[in-house]
């Protein structure tokens, strides 16, 4: 229940934050409509061979695909996705394995601990945003075939994931306004003293 409202919590926020403060365009639409489309299809699951698929799950890829195609493609923009994507598939099997060594709710350290990475590795505010989503998602689909492989689990695209990748955007998103709000009064402070 706990993570059911965390999940609805977070993805409003980033809705809102989408809706009220990004340009009027048809990028803003489009994002709107897809998060809309991601909280529709929150309860809607597939059930194969005994494996329960999350249709969110999915549409996520598919977004996180697309948005990441639109930008610019480098070779180093692959190279920091492969990292974040291997950082975050080893974070999830250290918890799987010793769980005693998150301090905090693990969600959270991965989560800031993947911001982290991906801010350092990546400096523009789009391309944070794509390679997050495309890194995380596949770190994820890579995590889950290996433990549903081993048998360990049932579902793939639970609550945790999408508790971890919204908090991975609204870091990201945070990073940005605070560089930006120390951008502008750094120019305001400037301007006052010359």
């Amino acid at each position: 229940m706990y993570e059911e409202f965390l999940y609805y919590w977070l993805i409003w926020i980033i809705f809102i934050l989408v809706y009220f403060f990004m340009a009027i365009g048809s990028a803003r639409s489009v994002l709107v409509s897809w998060i809309l489309l991601l909280i529709c299809c929150t309860n809607i699951t597939i059930i194969f061979s005994n494996i329960t698929f999350s249709i969110t799950f999915f549409l996520l890829i598919i977004g996180a695909i697309i948005f990441y195609t639109v930008n610019e493609f480098t070779f180093y923009k692959m190279f920091a996705t492969f990292s974040v994507m291997l950082g975050y598939v080893s974070l999830l099997i250290w918890r799987k394995i010793t769980p005693v060594w998150f301090f905090m709710p693990s969600f959270f350290m991965i989560s800031v601990i993947s911001a982290i990475l991906i801010l350092v590795l990546i400096h523009e505010f789009y391309e944070q945003i794509a390679v997050a989503l495309v890194a995380i998602t596949f770190g994820q689909l890579l995590y889950e075939f290996i433990v549903i492989s081993y048998r360990l689990n049932d579902v793939m695209g639970d609550r945790t994931f999408f508790i971890q990748i919204s908090l991975i955007i609204l870091f990201i998103i945070m990073n940005r306004f605070f560089q930006s709000s120390i951008s502008k009064l750094s120019t305001f402070l400037r301007r006052k003293i010359a």
